[in-house]
């Protein structure tokens, strides 16, 4: 006959079903899902919530059929992180490697092995001497680690199943590429840019070129390209290398030596192209940069007939030597010399050599004077100073007023000489009416130098022969220090 049997006391989630047993020796399953199940003992299946299973029982002699109720949890039973493991490209004959975590979130122990299976297992191995390893069982809410390596030894994908055997097991699926060995080669900096280099002279930069990589790489390093010949190889420790081992690096010297003008480029490249830095710079002509320092020389107030003097500095910033001559023009250059310096034997000169040039300032004359320094063509600098004189005269102007014509009347002037030096002494009356005007005596008429302190004295007598405003200067010294204006007015 047959009945139906329904067992109570199951867990809210997924069972597993792990086995059968029968109470009577001579019960067999004949028909039903779990038939084979029974027939390759222990079996193992999960029937969900609401899921059912149908099962014939023969019982061939009288007897009782007892089912009992061991259910294990699904959701509380052996849970293993990661769920699945790609161990990604690995060098055959590497070892790559990953750690897992076993916990058993069920509430009795659980026994368990592990075992590594599929068309690739021999690839994968679990390590021992793992916390898990020195487990039998794992107690209720305890957790263990275990690593598994991952060694190809071909070529090409691999995979296998891990596998925790216990009640409620789990598997992993692992994964992982066996990959050759190869270098992987880089220069650093990426790329050099020489800048601009003069025809003649040189730039350096030194480079470092690494492996990376798996695998030695059989070693070459050359300059390559459109203007290889502008760049060259000098030194450094890649130049003794046959080999590059993996993990290596060494380094290389290179020059920049333009033979001519303009952009020049080339590579650094390592054992054939496995690796190259661009490699750039300019060619430019050799010039001279000639600067005069200070660019503007003044000399301030000078008295007429003393001398100030000031030192400037040639010097060429340049490439190339520069012919050296010197010379002041401008308006007023009789007024500024060139007394010395070292410049002054200088007849070329050389690319980052200076010199100086002393340069004095003798005022001729009352005022502002100017000029200008050349250095050939090359550079130049403005000269200034003042002519001012310590002579004095009192009244500084003299006016003699209304006078009939063919009369005369006469006044003094007292000139001082206030600096620290004679100077020498000369009068004139000069003008548009210079005639109505006469120096007739006074102290100064003998002198030839007027002493530093001294004064003397001039008279000057206006005696007009026509009507009408008349005017003079009175200058004195040589050269001339100071000037009285004269006036009068003939009626």
């Amino acid at each position: 006959g047959s009945s139906n049997i329904t067992v109570g006391g199951l867990p809210s989630g997924a069972v597993t079903v792990n086995e059968m047993a029968f109470a009577v020796p001579c019960a067999q399953v004949t028909t039903g899902t779990l038939a084979t199940w029974v027939a390759q003992q222990p079996v193992m299946t999960t029937l969900t919530p609401g899921q059912t299973t149908a099962i014939s029982i023969v019982l061939r002699r009288a007897g009782q059929l007892s089912i009992s109720n061991d259910f294990e949890d699904g959701a509380s039973g052996l849970a293993i992180a990661p769920s699945s493991q790609s161990f990604g490209n690995v060098v055959v004959g590497a070892v790559g490697s990953a750690s897992f975590a076993l916990a058993n979130n069920g509430t009795t122990g659980i026994a368990f092995t592990t075992a590594l299976s599929g068309s690739n297992a021999t690839a994968f191995s679990v390590v021992a001497g793992s916390s898990c390893a020195a487990l039998g069982t794992l107690a209720p809410g305890a957790a263990c680690t275990f690593s598994v390596q991952f060694v190809p030894t071909a070529l090409g994908a691999m995979s296998a199943t891990l596998a925790v055997s216990a009640p409620g097991g789990v598997t992993v699926a692992l994964t992982g590429t066996g990959v050759a060995a190869a270098a992987v080669v880089a220069i650093a900096p990426a790329a050099e840019t020489f800048g601009n280099v003069v025809i003649g002279q040189t730039s350096g930069a030194t480079f470092t070129v690494s492996n990376s990589g798996t695998a030695a790489l059989t070693f070459s390093i050359a300059v390559t390209g459109t203007n290889a010949t502008q760049f060259s190889l000098t030194g450094g420790s890649c130049a003794a290398v046959a080999s590059l081992a993996a993990g290596a690096s060494c380094t290389a010297v290179v020059q920049f030596a333009p033979t001519t003008t303009g952009a020049l480029s080339a590579a650094l490249t390592v054992a054939g192209g496995a690796a190259s830095a661009p490699l750039s710079g300019t060619g430019v002509a050799a010039a001279a940069v000639v600067a005069i320092a200070p660019a503007t020389e003044s000399f301030g107030n000078v008295t007429l007939g003393r001398t100030a003097t000031a030192t400037l500095t040639v010097s060429n910033s340049g490439t190339a030597s520069a012919p050296f001559s010197t010379a002041v023009t401008g308006p007023n250059a009789a007024a500024f010399t060139r007394t010395g310096g070292s410049c002054a034997s200088v007849a070329s000169l050389t690319a980052g050599a200076s010199c100086t040039l002393t340069v004095q300032f003798a005022p001729t004359a009352l005022g502002t004077a100017t000029a200008t320094l050349s250095v050939g063509a090359l550079a130049s600098a403005a000269l200034t100073g003042v002519g001012v004189s310590a002579v004095t005269a009192s009244p500084a102007q003299v006016s003699f007023g209304n006078l009939n014509v063919g009369q005369n009347t006469s006044n003094t002037v007292t000139i001082t000489n206030g600096g620290t030096t004679a100077v020498t002494f000369s009068s004139s009356i000069t003008g548009t009416n210079a005639a109505e005007f006469t120096r007739t005596g006074g102290s100064c008429a003998t002198l030839a130098s007027l002493g530093a302190g001294a004064s003397c004295s001039l008279t000057i007598r206006f005696a007009p022969t026509a009507t009408g405003a008349q005017t003079a200067v009175l200058s004195i010294g040589s050269p001339t220090q100071i000037t009285v204006p004269l006036t009068g007015t003939g009626l």
